[in-house]
């Protein structure tokens, strides 16, 4: 995404349309957004949950079937590196990198396995991801 403060305004804007138009369940609809591809569509909600908006942001360099789990571990962890070592280039000091999980069908043992194989210069002492469940688990260590 090159501009995610225009995206953010475009989405925004663009849900606001969407849902002043009442939509059902079932309805969907398919935009381009600050040029991304943006599917939204109405689910169905459970009895216990309030109303919400949810959303999930996926990545074009991996396999949509999941169907070789190390390669994607490889490409998001290598993404997530690299965009958090930009982020963090005028911090001064030790760094740790924690990351949440939301990919369930990754665990912190693929992601220990691809941090092994993928080489990325970066400042982090630590990386730790942290699952859905509240479970933090260490993948690297500087030594």
């Amino acid at each position: 995404m090159e501009n995610p403060r225009r995206y953010k305004k475009e989405l925004y804007s663009s849900l606001r349309k969407f849902i002043d138009e009442r939509p059902k369940v079932g309805d969907s609809r398919e935009t381009n957004i600050a040029n991304e591809k943006v599917e939204i569509f109405v689910t169905r909600r459970s009895d216990n949950s309030r109303r919400k908006i949810d959303g999930t942001i996926g990545n074009k360099n991996t396999n949509p079937y999941n169907l070789y789990i190390p390669m994607n571990a490889e490409v998001i962890l290598a993404d997530r590196v690299k965009e958090k070592q930009k982020k963090c280039e005028k911090v001064n000091g030790p760094l740790w990198l924690a990351l949440l999980n939301e990919v369930t069908v990754i665990d912190h043992e693929n992601y220990a396995q691809a941090i092994k194989n993928i080489s990325i210069e970066h400042r982090f002492g630590k990386i730790f991801f942290i699952q859905n469940t509240g479970q933090v688990r260490q993948i690297y260590e500087k030594i």
